[in-house]
């Protein structure tokens, strides 16, 4: 038996942002997120995906 070459999948590229937003205190908002996946459960700044809407936002 000889060695099978391992056919690996191609890794999937994502862009995701974040936003920072505070309150008028400086409090933080975080979001936690849905309970599947690697960092199910946890909080995290709000995120999205790039959108033209959001351009103004940033600063």
């Amino acid at each position: 038996m000889l060695p099978n070459k391992v056919l690996r999948k191609k890794k999937r590229r994502e862009s995701i942002y974040f936003m920072i937003i505070k309150d008028s205190s400086q409090k933080v908002l975080l979001q936690k997120r849905q309970d599947k996946g690697i960092w199910g459960g946890l909080w995290s700044f709000p995120e999205f995906g790039y959108q033209r809407k959001y351009r103004g936002l940033v600063r």
